[in-house]
This record gives structure tokens, sequence and C-alpha cells, in this order.
């Protein structure tokens, strides 16, 4: 299967111009086939019907010959419903794919990457995710074009029905997760075992999120996750239109680069260094941090 072949979802919301820049970016690889999925607008707020349509419309007139499947919600189901239902209605209809969200902005290369290693690993039920984030900051890991992790990035990524699939059951069984102390098995430290723990519980009574929920159906089942070496997805969405990323970091419009040709490394085993500095830079905040965050919000409160 070539990259213009392999089946694409698009996540959408209410955000056209993000939507338009994606666009131009898929353009540039003509894929035959997208899937859309857009969450409704929200009641309470007056610009969301027009700007959902705006976002809609911009799949009926592509700048190249392509065949677009639409799932467009006329309830506003939120940030964890949206996406659950987006992504399982795609896996109704498809075997693998790749998943984009309309800020999620990709390299040529990384339909590429995406769709010889879902070819690759199509058969092996251990491999759950593709991503095409990197946040080592420059640093190669092992010797190929790609390395294995725990981590589920998903600012652009693939996989397939039979790795998705385990994502509802999974959520079912978080208690006995938790009671068991099943996280202490992963090869996590234990500030990590501790801050996911409570970002899982946290992220379901909170029902506004899906994504470190499938980083949870992963490690349940025992998957691995391949990450690229290189940087093929840049995420534009720090900004007052996100509901999670409002303000920019060190995450936020990373600049992508290629890869042509992919290596597969030699050895399979979970790359636990990398997995720590992914934990310590990319979500971890130390206690003087967060307690200043928290007297920040505090201050900006009384000064209301």
């Amino acid at each position: 299967m070539t990259p213009s072949e392999t089946k694409i979802l698009i996540l959408i919301f209410n955000r056209p111009d993000k939507v338009r820049q994606l666009i131009s970016a898929l353009a540039k690889v003509k894929p035959s086939v997208i899937y859309v999925s857009g969450d409704g607008p929200r009641k309470h707020i007056a610009t969301d019907g027009e700007r959902c349509s705006e976002a809609r419309d911009l799949f009926t007139n592509l700048p190249w010959p392509c065949t677009v499947h639409t799932n467009y919600s006329e309830t506003n189901l939120g940030c964890r419903k949206g996406p659950e239902a987006g992504i399982t209605w795609f896996f109704d209809q498809v075997e693998a794919g790749i998943i984009l969200e309309d800020d999620c902005i990709p390299d040529p290369s990384f339909f590429n990457f995406c769709t010889s290693l879902l070819d690759y690993y199509k058969n092996d039920a251990d491999i759950m995710h593709i991503s095409g984030n990197n946040f080592q900051d420059g640093v190669v890991r092992g010797d190929g074009s790609y390395y294995f992790s725990l981590y589920t990035h998903s600012w652009g990524w693939a996989t397939w029905r039979r790795a998705w699939n385990k994502y509802s059951v999974a959520l079912e069984q978080f208690e006995n997760f938790a009671a068991a102390g099943s996280i202490k098995k992963t090869k996590l430290s234990k500030p990590a075992q501790q801050f996911w723990l409570k970002n899982f519980r946290y992220t379901i009574e909170r029902n506004d999120s899906w994504d470190s929920l499938w980083l949870y159906t992963v490690w349940l089942n025992r998957g691995l996750a391949l990450i690229p070496n290189k940087n093929l997805v840049s995420n534009i969405g720090f900004d007052g239109e996100a509901t999670h990323t409002i303000k920019p970091n060190s995450s936020a419009n990373l600049a992508v680069a290629q890869i042509e040709t992919i290596h597969h490394p030699s050895d399979r085993k979970v790359d636990e260094i990398a997995d720590e500095y992914t934990f310590r830079q990319h979500f971890y905040q130390p206690l003087s941090k967060r307690l200043l965050a928290k007297l920040s919000a505090i201050m900006s409160t009384l000064w209301k």
C-alpha cells in the first residue's frame, strides 16, 4: 500500500483556520480516501455553529481527487466522547489507519512512515501504536529510524482495529488495574508510575480527554509504541482556541523533519532512558513549579 492509499481519519471541531493548514499538508500526499469526524457545536457558545460548519465545508471541495466519508455530530460530545466516537467509527470501517486532529500538521514523510510500519507490524499484537512525535530534543535513540516506547504520543498517530478494539474494554477494568498495582509492572520510574495512576483516575473522573486513557489501554495490554527518531508532526494548537493546550510550552510548534528510508532497530527493548526523559521533560512538573502555578492561579483570581 502506498501512503496515498492509507486510510486517514481527521478529527475536527470549530477551528477552520487550523483545518485549512492541515488540508494544505494533506495536499502534498493527495490521499485517495479521507474520513472526517466532527464534534457538534456547544449550546452556550454562540459562534460554534458557524465555525463548525465552516470547518466541515472545507472538505466538500478538496484541491485533489479524494473520496471523503463524514461523521458529523449534531450535538457536542466533548473532548473525550467526541474523539472516542470518531475513532471507533473509523475502525468500524477500516482495519488500520492514521489519525490526525485538526491542529496536527505532518511532514509528508509521516505518511510513508506510518504506512510502512502499519504493514510491517500488522500481525504483531504487541505493537499497538505508531507515533509521529519525537520529544527527545535531537537525541537519537538506538540504531533505527524509530525506537520502542511505552508512550503513545498522539499528535498524529496510527494504529489498527485490533488495538483500538481494546479501548472500551480497558476502561471497564481500570479499578482492577489500580487495585492490583499493575502499573508497577511497567518499566517506568516510581514517580512516573505515581503520576500516571493519578492522571488516569483524574481523567476518568473528569471525563474530559481520551488520549491518556489510550495510553492506559496500551499499558494494560502490555503493548508497545513506536516513536520516530525525528519529529514528523507539529502541533500548532497551543492558543486561546484550545481546551487543554492554551499556553505554549516546549512541545508547541516543533519543527518537523523527514524520514525517507526506514531502518528497523536491531533491539526491540523499550528504551527506558528515552521514556524517562519524555516523562521529565514533557509531562512531569516538580513540586516547586506546581506550587508556583497554584499561587499564580490564586493571585489571578484575587485580581479579577
